[in-house]
């Protein structure tokens, strides 16, 4: 069965087909607490979400790029259709907001120093889009390790589409290998517990592990790469034929005792004729 993005609604990262991940909106807010502890100045921001058209349900990968300044808390976040302006930063909610833009900090299993959950919503004339990203203090590239190598773990949190089924994968773990001198990095999501969207009863989903291997640094980022669905070790196909793939990560701020980033973030959207799965982790 080909998937119709218009006749089934993709859940980003949430419950009940509502474009958006619907957990907590989170009042522990690093980056505008730990944040403007560091020296006064502005610190650049970066990161990466899936955006969704609310009129079509089509889902684009969307690269943010910003800047934070530390003593005001102000915010300027650009993605691929929009800038939010927001002079004051995020408010004791956890949101920022310019009047036409939001973006929510959303709540997280672990705590991190760089980088949070964010959840953004906008309309262009008329047309309401809703995005589920990562968002921080990127690293600075010129800092980057040439030689090394080193593990990243952390969370984890996946949703599978598949016709008229609809597979919500929480309380996930992360594992991110990264090899600086051949600037590549395998990414690992498992041991998620699978919940049935419709009947919110956990259950057995079809894959319980996603894989990325070979993802290609650039700067403080990469992409590319191979991904696989797989179940109890085997690759399991969920999404059949014309399967497109988009991965995409960013490094978040810096570890002084390994002179390497602290934290790693980012998106997987895998969508073919027969399904689609979409996912987010963060590690340190």
């Amino acid at each position: 069965m080909e998937i119709d993005d218009k006749i089934h609604p993709i859940v980003v990262f949430g419950g009940n087909y509502s474009a958006g991940y619907t957990g907590r909106i989170s009042t522990n807010v690093p980056i505008a607490g730990q944040w403007l502890e560091a020296t006064p100045g502005e610190g650049a921001l970066g990161g990466v979400s899936l955006l969704q058209n609310g009129s079509t349900g089509t889902i684009d990968m969307s690269s943010l790029a910003g800047l934070m300044v530390f003593d005001t808390g102000a915010v300027t976040l650009s993605n691929s259709q929009v800038t939010l302006v927001d002079k004051d930063g995020f408010n004791a909610a956890g949101i920022l907001s310019d009047g036409s833009i939001s973006i929510a900090n959303m709540s997280t299993n672990g705590t991190y120093d760089y980088a949070i959950l964010i959840d953004q919503s906008y309309s262009i004339n008329g047309v309401t889009y809703d995005a589920t990203g990562i968002l921080g203090l990127i690293s600075d590239p010129a800092e980057m390790p040439t030689s090394l190598k080193t593990r990243y773990s952390g969370e984890a949190h996946a949703i599978i589409v598949q016709g008229s089924q609809g597979f919500d994968l929480t309380n996930g773990k992360s594992t991110l290998d990264v090899d600086f001198g051949t600037k590549r990095v395998n990414v690992s999501m498992s041991d998620f517990t699978a919940t049935d969207m419709f009947s919110q009863k956990v259950t057995t989903a079809p894959i319980d592990t996603i894989t990325g291997t070979d993802l290609v640094i650039n700067g403080y980022g990469f992409s590319g790469g191979t991904y696989q669905t797989l179940s109890n070790g085997r690759v399991t196909d969920v999404t059949g034929q014309n399967t497109v793939t988009t991965g995409k990560g960013v490094f978040f701020g810096q570890d002084e005792t390994l002179n390497a980033p602290d934290e790693i973030g980012g998106m997987v959207f895998i969508k073919g004729n027969d399904g689609i799965v979409s996912g987010w982790y963060i590690a340190d």
